[in-house]
């Protein structure tokens, strides 16, 4: 990700999801979520939303959808999208720092 401000977004990222900031092989800066790296570098000019770009949106999964957004709107994230189904899934978005929209799903259980 770019960002105007990469201490402040790795703690927004950490704040909200979890993590710790570590250092992916030993050179940049990241928070490690399971296998994902995510990785933030200061921006080189302006940053765009990322929706309706190439990279759309990141997501996460979790096991509890409802809980979840109770959870990130006790610490003031904002949702675009309050969680809904979709198909066979349940879905909702919020808007990360920077103009990163998040995708939070929740499968559906047999």
């Amino acid at each position: 990700l770019s960002s105007a401000d990469p201490a402040a977004t790795f703690d927004w990222y950490i704040s909200a999801f979890g993590g710790e900031k570590t250092r992916y092989k030993g050179m940049l800066d990241a928070v490690l979520y399971g296998k994902v790296w995510l990785l933030i570098q200061r921006a080189r000019g302006e940053i765009a939303p990322t929706q309706g770009r190439s990279v759309d949106h990141i997501g996460w999964s979790v096991a509890d959808l409802d809980a979840a957004a109770t959870e990130l709107k006790e610490k003031g994230v904002t949702f675009s999208m309050d969680p809904r189904p979709y198909r066979n899934l349940r879905i909702s978005f919020i808007e990360g720092p920077d103009g990163v929209r998040i995708e939070f799903l929740q499968l559906a259980t047999e």
